[in-house]
C-alpha cells in the first residue's frame, strides 16, 4: 500500500488542481487545459505570483514561452489590497511548471484545428494562504502581527 502511494502522489499532483479552464481566442479557436504540475516554491521568503505568457499549438503545447511578469507581496494598502512590486524569484520556477501544461487539441468553430497565440497563465506563490479567491496573501507585518497574538 506505501507503494501504491508512492505512484500514484505524481498523478494527483497533476491532476488535482486542474481548474476547467477553458480558453477561446478571438477568432472562436479554442482548447481546455488537461494538465498541470504545481510549481517548485524557489529558495525565497516572498510571497507572489508570475504570469507566462505562450502560445498553444495545433498539438496542444506550448511555444514561445516568456514570463510576462513576476511581482512579490510588498504590503497592504489602507484600503486593504496588497500592494505588489516586481522582482525575480518565480520566473524560472514558472517556467519550469509550465513545461506540464498541456491543453486538448485546439480546434475551432468548424471542427478544424487551429492554434492560439499569446495566452497567459498565472502561478501564485504564497507561505502561508491558499485561498487565492480572497488575495491568498499575507504581508510580512500581518504575518508577525499574527504570530505575537
Amino acid at each position: 500500500m506505501k507503494y501504491l502511494s508512492i505512484i500514484i502522489l505524481p498523478f494527483i499532483l497533476f491532476a488535482s488542481s486542474i481548474e476547467a479552464e477553458k480558453v477561446i481566442d478571438a477568432s472562436g479557436c479554442q482548447t481546455k487545459l488537461i494538465q498541470k504540475m504545481e510549481p517548485q516554491y524557489p529558495n525565497t521568503n516572498f510571497q507572489g505570483y508570475s504570469v507566462i505568457k505562450f502560445n498553444i499549438n495545433e498539438m496542444g503545447t506550448l511555444t514561445n514561452t516568456k514570463v510576462k511578469e513576476s511581482m512579490c507581496v510588498d504590503s497592504r494598502s489602507e484600503t486593504g489590497e496588497i500592494i505588489f512590486t516586481k522582482c525575480p524569484f518565480f520566473k524560472a520556477a514558472s517556467v519550469d511548471a509550465s513545461r506540464y501544461l498541456k491543453y486538448k487539441l485546439p480546434i475551432d468553430e468548424n471542427g478544424q484545428s487551429c492554434s492560439i497565440k499569446d495566452h497567459e497563465y498565472r502561478y501564485n506563490y504564497s507561505l502561508y494562504s491558499q485561498d487565492f479567491k480572497n488575495d491568498g496573501f499575507l504581508s510580512r507585518d500581518e504575518l508577525i502581527e499574527s504570530l505575537s497574538n
